[in-house]
């Protein structure tokens, strides 16, 4: 699968695409791995030619014994089949810097009766470093509400976490079975200033947090208009001066 990838990669109508490498060298490889597992970075999971995408994350990484400790898939279908496979194409992305890999499973285990796996460190990554918008921060968790799908058949709330040009992270109120591609109408984010930023989203990563019955998802903004397009701008250029150290 790492080939294939790679093939696209360096196709000329890859977009944005500043910087990538095969890498293979192993000190780079775990340093890399351990800025995602200090950035608790949701990771999205292919395993074999299941159509289906899952979402895992790393939790630990230990050099000496060249073990990585992935947290439990979700759904829980992804956990089924990974223990029937025994390997997987890992994919995350943060701070504009994107890491593939493929992993083989060691062994499963368990913690407060929560499982999660441990896979041998990559002999080989691929690291990319893309052109991409920073997300802020959101402080004071503005609430947030929206539909599922186009109809509307289920009303979804929680909080933003994050914001960015290009999309938002939420946290959800409740253990949410939502699947990426899944789209949310009739968004509404209530915003510093006492206003309401309106938006449609696609669903892009989804991971349960089940001892805290939340649900984390990271969506992208689906035809928003011009002008909150622009009030999304000011709202961002103004989180960013309030988060910037004080020189």
């Amino acid at each position: 699968m790492l080939l294939k990838r790679l093939h696209r990669l360096f196709s000329h109508d890859t977009p944005l695409v500043d910087h990538a490498n095969w890498l293979t060298d192993r000190q780079q490889i775990i340093h890399i791995l351990q800025g995602f597992q200090q950035k608790r970075s949701l990771l999205e999971t292919r395993i074999g030619d299941h159509p289906e995408t899952f979402n895992t994350a790393i939790i630990g990484i230990n050099p000496k014994t060249g073990i990585m400790a992935l947290d439990e898939i979700t759904p829980e279908a992804g956990h089924e089949l990974f223990l029937r496979r025994k390997t997987l194409h890992l994919a995350g992305r943060a701070d504009g810097v994107e890491v593939e890999c493929d992993l083989q499973f060691i062994a499963e285990r368990s913690q407060a009766g929560i499982p999660y796996y441990q896979v041998d460190i990559p002999k080989v990554i691929i690291y990319i470093q893309r052109r991409e918008i920073h997300r802020v921060p959101l402080n004071g968790a503005p609430p947030f509400r929206g539909q599922l799908g186009a109809y509307g058949q289920r009303l979804i709330s929680g909080y933003a976490a994050d914001l960015s040009l290009q999309g938002i992270g939420l946290v959800l109120k409740e253990l949410e079975s939502l699947h990426r591609g899944d789209e949310m109408t009739t968004c509404m984010l209530q915003i510093p200033g006492n206003q309401r930023l309106y938006f449609s989203l696609e669903v892009r990563y989804v991971r349960q947090i089940k001892h805290r019955g939340t649900t984390r998802i990271g969506g992208r903004f689906l035809d928003l208009s011009k002008k909150e397009q622009n009030r999304l701008m000011k709202l961002i250029h103004r989180l960013e001066r309030d988060h910037a150290p004080l020189r």
